[in-house]
């Protein structure tokens, strides 16, 4: 599902209609945007990052999955929200084979985006191992259905792109006269990041 639709980027703008705006592809340019400015990951190699849903493989101790200091039974992993998991593998030697699949019923998911994992006081598991990739993740992260906030976001930055298309690759220069002109600038706007800041996560944060 995209951020938005064309024709709501298009009623922002005067003189485009919906179809310039899906011939433009600028809707699918301001998810990559989105996604690398919040921290999220390529799901796969080669493919450019998304804040929609996608399948992730996360290993602990990638950026942002640990398991918890205070609570080691609990899994923290991004992206999120986590909206499905395939499979946990538990396993020190990186085999990931049928022995070391974790139990789905050892483990609930906890968290405002399901990104605690929290085996059950009676599970086998008894606790995350705290080796480096150690504990595998198959999850589904990402945005299945988009906030209104950060739809508003996107059609934003898309109108933001879009009225500047005319002025493509030009800085700030002065001109002979000793004034200054401003150009395209295809940073993120001000007001656009600070819609967007609740979604960065937050190993985009750690040290």
């Amino acid at each position: 599902m995209a951020l938005t639709s064309a024709s709501n980027v298009a009623a922002m703008l005067d003189g485009i209609a919906a179809a310039d705006v899906t011939a433009s592809g600028v809707i699918g340019r301001v998810d990559t945007l989105f996604a690398r400015w919040c921290g999220y990951p390529p799901a796969s190699a080669g493919a450019e990052p998304t804040i929609e849903s996608a399948s992730y493989t996360v290993y602990s101790c990638d950026p942002g999955v640990y398991v918890d200091a205070w609570q080691p039974r609990e899994l923290v992993v991004e992206p999120y929200p986590v909206t499905a998991i395939s499979s946990i593998h538990d396993d020190p030697n990186e085999d990931y084979t049928a022995a070391e699949l974790v139990n789905s019923g050892d483990y609930v998911q906890r968290g405002r985006h399901g990104e605690r994992i929290r085996l059950l006081p009676d599970s086998i598991q008894g606790a995350w191992s705290r080796s480096p990739r150690a504990v595998r993740v198959v999850m589904t992260a990402g945005y299945t259905s988009v906030p209104a906030d950060l739809e508003a976001a996107a059609i934003e930055m898309c109108a933001h792109l879009l009225r500047l298309r005319h002025a493509r690759g030009e800085q700030s220069v002065s001109t002979g006269e000793g004034t200054s002109v401003t150009f395209r600038d295809e940073t993120i706007p001000a007001h656009v990041a600070q819609m967007l800041w609740p979604y960065r996560l937050p190993s985009l944060a750690a040290p």
